[in-house]
């Protein structure tokens, strides 16, 4: 079995989290993989602005 550890978070940032997680996977550990996988698969930074339509400027190219 695998281990766990505790991250913190701010208490506003953890409750946003654990909806999202709720609503779409299993457990939180999947979510979070998912996200990570999400941004590293796709090469985009989540800092990044896609705008309301989902595409980056670099897709026009």
């Amino acid at each position: 079995m695998d281990s766990f550890i505790g991250i913190r978070f701010k208490k506003k940032i953890a409750k946003r989290f654990q909806e999202f997680s709720r609503t779409h996977f299993k457990t939180h550990t999947e979510a979070m993989a998912a996200m990570l996988d999400f941004f590293f698969y796709n090469e985009i930074s989540p800092k990044e602005k896609l705008g309301p339509t989902g595409m980056s400027a670099q897709q026009f190219y």
